[in-house]
């Protein structure tokens, strides 16, 4: 009977040890996924800042795409306006032209009757 113990407490010991054994694998791998993990979460906040920024660099493109918009807008006004203005002025660049026309004619007669 005392045989038979003692292989019994032998078998438990190489258990006990198998186990121990095994407990510091997991421990180390649970160490290294600590790690892995730790690291992940670093790479992630840094994605978040980096769209953060990304974010807020293409609200800042927008804003300046509508001002630069509302300047085209406000040139192609005036645009307009000078067009209208040009126009405005041609027709009377083009009476001033037939009135001194009139004119010559007029002082031409006006000459013959003298």
């Amino acid at each position: 009977r005392s045989a038979a113990n003692r292989s019994s407490v032998k078998e438990y010991a190489i258990t006990a040890r198998d186990r121990q054994a095994e407990v510091v694998r997991l421990t180390a791998n649970l160490g290294l996924c600590q790690a892995q993990l730790g690291e992940a979460l670093e790479i992630a906040a840094a994605a978040q800042v980096a769209a953060d920024e990304s974010r807020a660099a293409a609200k800042e493109t927008a804003a300046q795409l509508e001002d630069s918009e509302a300047k085209a807008e406000d040139l192609a006004s005036e645009v307009a306006a000078l067009h209208a203005e040009v126009a405005r002025i041609t027709a009377i660049s083009g009476q001033s032209e037939q009135l001194s026309s009139e004119l010559d004619s007029a002082n031409a007669e006006l000459e013959a009757l003298n």
